[in-house]
């Protein structure tokens, strides 16, 4: 276990499937399945040891989201691996619309730069002021550096690459450049039916249960309030999602707080400069050197969020991974 230096977590069971798709081997002590290089006794995690390319990796499996389960994954995690550096949360997350100018799309991959703890900081008379910020160690620094100034071409194609080589059962399939939906900040994912006797007849922030737990082809969401964007205007065009998937870097924001407001987003995103939304990196403990967040985006943190991204979001997540471990 001295060996390992590289741990993985996921919080939900299809990030957590779609990282077990890239491992190249796997410790195990045979017929029974259980990992094969074993645990402190007082360690309560699960775990699956192997290589993903040359690297020996460890994955950690989460029985909750959030910063709290984190902590205490990251406190068991030391006991049975003490040589652990790089701590990488793999998986799905909010985007923000934009990134160096960029459109974001689902599917579309996140890399953090440092994270922002965006529900930690100090609560003056005014105004909240988050003081929480986490960079990676100097080395893991220089080495993102140069992944997005010199490498992040050559990321994309191994990415790509990786997505058909083990992705290519329909459970990962893109739901298409169709089926990605960008509404405008402040149209919520309410009835807009004024027949209907529900709480969303109230005022323009309040919505029902019922519609929460709605599609928009339910709820039939206006298409007029949908934001155009030229870069999905291309793909609609090409039908295909895989050839034109980016890689983004940047500072995510991180806290136990579910982004599903797109006013309150974009707040964010210019507050805080961020370019995607999650909940597990800001409670990785401080004895971890790096941490760094490789994220699928599957919404776009609004109203409108949706679980239909979530399996292909997990995979572009996972092919990006094991193109970082190659690099």
């Amino acid at each position: 276990r001295e060996e390992f230096e590289i741990a993985i977590l996921c919080a939900l069971e299809v990030e957590t499937k779609a990282v077990l798709e890239i491992f190249d081997y796997k410790w195990t002590d045979g017929e029974d399945g259980e990992d094969g290089v074993g645990k402190h006794e007082f360690d309560e995690n699960t775990y699956t040891a192997g290589r993903i390319e040359e690297t020996n990796v460890v994955l950690v499996y989460s029985s909750a989201y959030g910063k709290t389960s984190t902590t205490a994954i990251g406190r068991d995690l030391k006991l049975s691996f003490k040589n652990i550096k790089k701590f990488f949360i793999v998986g799905v997350c909010g985007g923000a619309p934009k990134a160096d100018g960029d459109d974001v799309l689902l599917g579309d991959v996140i890399i953090s730069t440092e994270l922002k703890k965006y529900d930690e900081g100090k609560q003056y008379p005014d105004r909240f002021r988050a003081t929480g910020c986490r960079v990676p160690a100097p080395d893991m620094g220089g080495f993102l550096r140069k992944l997005k100034l010199e490498d992040r071409e050559r990321l994309i194609k191994l990415c790509s690459g990786n997505l058909k080589k083990c992705f290519n059962h329909s459970s990962w399939q893109c739901p298409g450049p169709q089926a990605d939906k960008l509404y405008e900040s402040n149209f919520l994912h309410k009835h807009h039916d004024q027949s209907l006797y529900c709480q969303c007849r109230g005022t323009q922030s309040e919505v029902c249960s019922a519609a929460e737990k709605a599609t928009c082809e339910d709820l039939n969401c206006c298409p007029t309030r949908l934001v155009p964007r030229d870069r999905l205007k291309k793909m609609v065009k090409t039908s295909s999602a895989d050839a034109n998937l980016l890689i983004h870097f940047g500072a995510v924001a991180s806290g136990d707080t579910v982004m599903k407001s797109g006013e309150d987003r974009d707040l964010k995103v210019k507050e805080f400069s961020v370019i995607g939304f999650e909940m597990e990196g800001a409670g990785v403990p401080e004895s971890f050197s790096s941490v760094v967040i490789i994220k699928g985006v599957c919404d776009y943190a609004d109203s409108h969020k949706r679980k239909e991204w979530q399996p292909y979001a997990s995979a572009t997540a996972a092919a990006c991974m094991k193109a970082v471990l190659r690099r």
